[in-house]
């Protein structure tokens, strides 16, 4: 049971990472290509059905025959949920450098280069693993995943690695799909979002407008 609460938590890390790498992407401004964008629910899906075929391995033994105080052995479904897993990584690492060479900013640039390595190093150190170049006993997948961590945490300090995006006032009620009105105090109209002015199709709505007089209308029609 400890060896495949183990493994559910490595089936989701990739697809999570992937996930992330696309919408880090779109934050930034990337125009990816809509076959990229597309490829999200497929590896979703992917990594239920190796959930799946995990906590059933008791009764088929087809992804894999753990081992307390050894290696594990691997097993058809393991090979195939490792080789995903790869390939997104790598996907993953691709895009990062793709965002770092088109990027200008040097805070973008320089977060670009610590998720890299941070993407990188657990990869590696978990296919010198998995190849048995290391012995099951050295602990490296666990090291590179604690360089990962020293990494994004340098990153959230010094980089503002994973900060969310200012967005202005102006924007966020620009695309507020209820209609929204700002007023002084003397109900005088400041501004107003489309989905305010679509309430009113047939008036233009000014600063001298009477919002409550046309509000009121419009509850009792």
């Amino acid at each position: 049971v400890y060896k495949r609460q183990q493994y559910t938590g490595v089936l989701l890390a990739p697809v999570s990472w992937w996930l992330f790498g696309l919408r880090f992407a779109e934050m930034h401004g990337a125009h990816l290509p809509d076959r990229l964008k597309a490829v999200r629910t497929v590896p979703l899906v992917l990594a239920g059905c190796f959930w799946l075929a995990l906590v059933s391995n008791p009764a088929h033994g087809l992804f894999i025959t753990p081992h307390l105080h050894g290696r594990n052995e691997f097993q058809p479904i393991w090979y195939f949920q490792a080789s995903v897993g790869y390939t997104l990584m790598v996907l993953v690492i691709g895009l990062f450098i793709y965002l770092r060479h088109r990027s200008s900013d040097a805070t973008v640039r320089e977060q670009l280069l610590i998720l890299l390595a941070g993407s990188a190093v657990p990869m590696i150190s978990n296919f010198l693993y998995i190849t048995e170049i290391a012995n099951a006993e050295s602990g490296l997948t666990a090291a590179g995943l604690g360089v990962s961590m020293v990494l994004f945490f340098a990153g959230i300090y010094r980089d503002q690695l994973f900060s969310l995006s200012s967005i202005s006032m102006s924007h966020l009620i620009a695309h507020e799909h209820d209609g929204m009105f700002l007023l002084d105090r003397q109900g005088r109209l400041l501004h107003f979002n489309p989905a305010a002015a679509a309430l009113f199709e047939d008036t233009t709505l000014l600063p001298t407008t009477d919002v409550f007089a046309l509000l009121a209308w419009l509850l009792r029609t």
